[in-house]
């Protein structure tokens, strides 16, 4: 008899161990006195590995505003296209010394909706506290879009909320780089979006940590000086996605409610 080996293949996702969502619990294995000051960056390093988010909290102290930055309401993981990596500025800067590039935890990763390229970018432990990046640093897609290579770069500077009323706005070009900073427990988490053919750039759903995501973001289209985004979600559940000018400025926001077949219409104010 002719045996014929099987191969079976495995591909498995990086992730970041399982953490707490709660800064401090007691009744834990290592004491009363245990407790986490990085949970929020902790949900993000989970969130951007495209791997499994795996809160650990005893069940009385799972904190759910953190926990749903990762998901939507039926909890469907909110990921970016890939894992985020370490940028190639940082492996310069290691080889090269700090004129060549910064050090620390500066990762990105992206998000493709239309074909278009949606970038996000983590920053922790930067050495010297700050670091500038350029979209020459970056894998954007400069000469396939409408608009010419315009992006609006944004950030939610209270990541322990995602407050929208902390949302920052900016052009983002080789003269008007980002600038991340962090130290001790703190990040960054910055985005860049694509400017639509009619000036307006779709800065995405800011509650969420990966703003812009294909499992949110079903499709994003210009009608006239409109931008409409078709969002995915639980039914009943309501989504408010936010966009800016070409030059980042006047950011508005407008929402929908998801209905029975999972989707609802976002219109640009």
């Amino acid at each position: 008899m002719l045996h014929v080996p099987i191969l079976t293949f495995f591909i498995a996702a990086p992730s970041q161990d399982n953490f707490w969502t709660t800064v401090k619990e007691k009744g834990t294995s290592t004491g009363d006195s245990s407790q986490d000051p990085a949970v929020w960056r902790e949900a993000v390093v989970a969130t951007l590995s495209t791997g499994p988010v795996t809160p650990a909290d005893g069940v009385q102290f799972q904190n759910k505003d953190l926990i749903m930055h990762s998901c939507r309401n039926d909890g469907r993981l909110i990921n970016p296209d890939r894992p985020a990596v370490t940028m190639d500025m940082v492996f310069q800067g290691m080889a090269f010394g700090d004129t060549a590039g910064p050090g620390g935890q500066i990762w990105n990763t992206y998000s493709t909706v239309n074909g278009a390229r949606y970038e996000h970018i983590f920053a922790a432990e930067v050495r010297g506290g700050s670091a500038k990046i350029y979209p020459a640093n970056l894998t954007l897609d400069r000469d396939s879009f409408p608009s010419g290579g315009m992006y609006v770069a944004y950030a939610v500077t209270n990541t322990t909320s995602l407050d929208p009323s902390t949302l920052k706005t900016q052009a983002f070009s080789e003269s008007s780089p980002i600038e991340v900073t962090s130290t001790d427990l703190s990040f960054d988490l910055w985005h860049v979006s694509p400017v639509q053919s009619n000036g307006i750039a779709v800065l995405g759903d800011i509650s969420k940590w990966v703003p812009v995501a294909a499992t949110r973001t079903a499709s994003i289209t210009v009608d006239g000086s409109k931008v409409n985004v078709k969002v995915l979600g639980e039914s009943g559940e309501k989504v408010t996605i936010y966009f800016a000018k070409s030059d980042g400025s006047s950011p508005t926001s407008a929402s929908c409610t998801v209905g029975s077949d999972g989707s609802c219409t976002v219109t640009s104010p």
